[in-house]
């Protein structure tokens, strides 16, 4: 009787699954996640503290991995054959290769990507999140509400919605980007079509080039920001390089504030072909402000900052077209046509490369800097970044073109030479 017991037991507990409880579970064969004999143990994943896949495992369906301790080699990979979702919670280390449709790293915890993580939908709702690989959201990326990411390697997604804290210390790209709730900080590279942020501080290697419109809450520059459009709304620092395209709007909804174009002797420098500064603001300097289209202001200039309009209509300081605000006696208003000390040397440099008569009614020079070497090309753009005209011609001292069929207003013309040097100059095509 009693082996017969002892056997049945045998028999039933030989048709459960193993039990891994406080160990780890490692893959030793490629397959589906949910097959037993792509495990170490041959048992049930889901009962172990930390999951190691060092294999090529599929899934299907809906997965749901809750263990505490989840880590993908180097040569692991997990990856979605169908539109189930991947849901990973616990503390996360990627270091081979996470796909799927939807992905989600959901709960408290931490997630460590060297690998590639990629998705039709990423969405990491970690308390940190630091990414030294690359992770891409192909219709979108998502960082939760009041959580960190730290980028270090790259990021890219059609729509990147922040609604935490995030630093770019590597590269971040995106069709549009909205970082909404907290904070926006660049130190590395970031490029969009569009950007909104309730605060955005890019420090001095970080470059940001936005072809659409940029809007900031708050808006601080210690690096590079080009943009066709900037509208801000605060803000205290400006010591580095600002340049808009199309138009630069500096708002005060709700109580005054101070902008200061310097600090610790680097001066800022703002290049714009519209500038309109309402009433509540105050620029500071030492810094320039140069202004190739239409001027307004209704703030304050002061501290020896150096202020001009390319393209004023007015005989008499400022040289604004609009001023209803005040300045500082050692504010500088240029008396020519010229912006001095704009600090640009490669994206647009108003001392090397000439265009005249401007506005350009028939045939124009342009006036070429002896930095250019071989064959050029030239490029007119547009202010919607469109393309109307591209030619090649030989490196002469000159070139004179003739307007075509321009419209009116200002374009932005783009040379560039055989070594790959480029140069960037605003360009007013008359009525």
């Amino acid at each position: 009787m009693m082996n017969y017991r002892v056997t049945t037991l045998m028999l039933l507990w030989s048709m459960v699954p193993a039990l891994c409880i406080g160990s780890s579970c490692t893959t030793i064969a490629n397959g589906s996640f949910a097959a037993p004999l792509v495990w170490d143990c041959g048992c049930d994943p889901n009962t172990c503290d930390t999951l190691i896949i060092r294999n090529a495992l599929v899934f299907a369906t809906d997965l749901l991995i809750a263990n505490p301790y989840f880590l993908v080699t180097a040569n692991g990979s997990l990856t979605g054959t169908g539109i189930g979702q991947l849901v990973i919670t616990g503390t996360i280390s990627n270091e081979g290769s996470i796909t799927g449709t939807y992905v989600r790293f959901f709960d408290q915890g931490k997630l460590t990507n060297t690998g590639t993580v990629e998705a039709g939908v990423l969405i990491t709702v970690k308390d940190s999140t630091l990414n030294y690989g690359s992770m891409t959201g192909n219709d979108s990326l998502v960082l939760g509400y009041a959580r960190r990411m730290r980028n270090y390697g790259n990021l890219n997604a059609d729509v990147f919605f922040s609604l935490g804290f995030y630093e770019n210390h590597g590269s971040t790209a995106a069709n549009s980007i909205a970082s909404t709730n907290w904070y926006y900080t660049n130190i590395g590279n970031t490029t969009s079509n569009s950007f909104v942020s309730r605060s955005f501080d890019s420090w001095p290697s970080g470059t940001m080039a936005v072809s659409g419109k940029m809007f900031c809450g708050s808006f601080d520059n210690s690096g590079s920001v080009i943009a066709d459009s900037l509208i801000f709304q605060g803000g205290w620092l400006l010591d580095g390089s600002t340049v808009c395209r199309s138009a630069m709007v500096i708002e005060a909804p709700s109580s005054p504030f101070s902008i200061h174009l310097t600090s610790g002797g680097v001066n800022g420098s703002i290049v714009t072909r519209d500038l309109l500064i309402q009433e509540g603001v105050s620029l500071f300097g030492p810094g320039t402000i140069c202004i190739s289209g239409y001027s307004e202001n209704h703030g304050h200039f002061g501290h020896i900052l150096d202020v001009c309009d390319l393209s004023r209509t007015t005989a008499a300081p400022p040289f604004l077209d609009m001023n209803t605000g005040t300045w500082h006696p050692s504010v500088t208003f240029c008396t020519n046509t010229t912006c001095v000390g704009v600090g640009i040397s490669e994206v647009l440099d108003q001392g090397t490369l000439r265009v005249y008569p401007q506005p350009i009614e028939g045939s124009f020079i342009v006036e070429l800097p002896s930095a250019l070497s071989g064959p050029l090309t030239v490029e007119i753009q547009d202010m919607m970044g469109r393309t109307t005209r591209r030619g090649a011609f030989q490196n002469t001292p000159l070139l004179q073109l003739d307007r075509g069929y321009e419209i009116a207003g200002v374009h932005l013309m783009i040379l560039q030479d055989s070594h790959g040097k480029i140069l960037q100059q605003p360009v007013l095509f008359g009525q």
